[in-house]
């Protein structure tokens, strides 16, 4: 456990409007912790064991042994959109459900009208897709999650080298509208699937081991504050018991990223020394 990083999105929420659980485990590891602020959003998809600018769109394709078939790679992720005001607002898959048989029904049609431009969808996973293509992208578009319920416009691809790629969100957009995947969720009552979210990271921190701990995640990025509190309780319960005990015997150290804030941290978690009973349990919600 001495080598291993935990990256922990979601643990220092960036629009945080709930409180803070009491979190026994946590407050007494924060208490002979040293905490780094980075001054700089970090997200976990930034975080990787490949080495540093590693995109993790031809990461993923090189393990899935498909890179030689185009020069150019992006992830996607089936959106819902919300209208609000004068703009639209994303919502990921983390609030809706699709199957497998939608997914290969929805990515069938896009390869039916895209594969004579130089594009392909592959699907990974229901919710999270593959996709080749001929025409580089330039803009910067982050992780859905990074959106999440808040306005897309920002982040649609901009500019004339990237015209194609604007083209081709509307165009998604207009495949989805009627579809028979749509007709049929419309009658079942489930939330519409509108688009396509296509997006890439690089590696900024590379780590030899690392593990991700997703359970806050999607709750912070909604502002579900009761979930998000009842997963921390978890967590205190789990992990950060585990590293506690851990650390009672240990004197080594534990690093942990929170990451996806625009002041990401990292926590370095010290032995827990017995004979400093002086140090009092120090709450997280003194790094909110």
């Amino acid at each position: 456990m001495n080598h291993l990083t935990y990256i922990v999105p979601g643990l220092i929420p960036e629009r945080f409007s709930g409180s803070v659980p009491e979190l026994p485990y946590l407050e007494q590891l924060l208490a002979h912790a040293k905490v780094n602020s980075l001054a700089y959003r970090l997200t976990r998809e930034q975080c990787s064991t490949t080495p540093l600018n590693t995109s993790q769109a031809r990461e993923t394709a090189e393990r899935a042994n498909l890179t030689s078939r185009y020069p150019h790679w992006l992830l996607s992720t089936p959106i819902h959109l919300h209208v609000e005001g004068d703009g639209l607002v994303l919502m990921d898959a983390h609030t809706f459900p699709i199957a497998r048989s939608e997914s290969e029904a929805l990515v069938t049609t896009f390869n039916q009208h895209f594969l004579s431009e130089g594009l392909e969808f592959f699907i990974l996973s229901e919710s999270l897709w593959l996709i080749g293509s001929h025409h580089p992208l330039t803009t910067n578009i982050p992780h859905p999650l990074s959106r999440a319920g808040r306005s897309i416009a920002p982040y649609l691809p901009q500019g004339e080298q990237d015209k194609f790629w604007r083209q081709l969100f509307n165009e998604l957009q207009m495949l989805c509208h009627e579809h028979s995947v749509n007709l049929k969720r419309e009658q079942d009552r489930l939330r519409l699937i509108h688009g396509v979210w296509f997006w890439d990271s690089l590696t900024q921190l590379s780590l030899p081991t690392i593990e991700v701990i997703t359970h806050l995640e999607a709750h912070a990025a909604y502002g579900d504050w009761e979930r998000w509190s009842e997963e921390l309780i978890n967590l205190d319960n789990s992990l950060f018991k585990q590293i506690y005990e851990q650390l009672k015997l240990s004197q080594g150290e534990i690093r942990l990223f929170a990451t996806d804030h625009p002041n990401s941290r990292e926590i370095i978690f010290n032995p827990v020394n017995k004979w400093k009973f002086w140090r009092r349990p120090i709450s997280l919600s003194t790094l909110i």
